[in-house]
């Protein structure tokens, strides 16, 4: 069972499950710190640039993604030139504490169960979205 602390070089593995449109995505990351979460939430209500709130989540998950199965550099510019459905699960993942969509049955029953209550305590999808636009 993991941690609950992040540690100095922890690194996390993902997947973003394939879907007709996409291929399976995996990556490794070091999950966003709750002041590095807090930072970008303020500096995105900072601005009505809807662009450059995306820019400063893209930002941030470049600086915390250690690695992914693409052949292109990890960079906040390869992020934002994604299909938005594809970034918006990277940005969930990395920086809000988003299920990754690995198989359950890979999960120890804590793990579940820590999904699970992950799930019923909101979207992340949902709140990204909100705070992006600023609501």
């Amino acid at each position: 069972m993991g941690s609950v602390f992040i540690s100095r070089g922890v690194v996390e593995k993902a997947v973003i499950k394939a879907t007709k449109r996409f291929p399976e995505i995996t990556f490794s990351y070091t999950p966003a710190m709750v002041e590095q979460r807090a930072g970008l939430i303020g500096d995105m209500g900072k601005t009505d640039d809807v662009a450059r709130k995306e820019r400063l989540s893209a930002k941030l998950c470049a600086e915390l993604i250690s690695e992914w199965c693409f052949e292109e550099e990890v960079t906040a510019g390869n992020l934002l030139r994604m299909h938005p459905e594809v970034f918006n699960k990277f940005c969930d993942i990395v920086c809000f504490g988003g299920e990754d969509e690995s198989d359950p049955r890979d999960r120890e029953p804590e793990q579940e169960e820590a999904a699970l209550e992950s799930a019923l305590d909101g979207n992340y999808a949902d709140k990204l979205m909100e705070i992006r636009e600023g609501n």
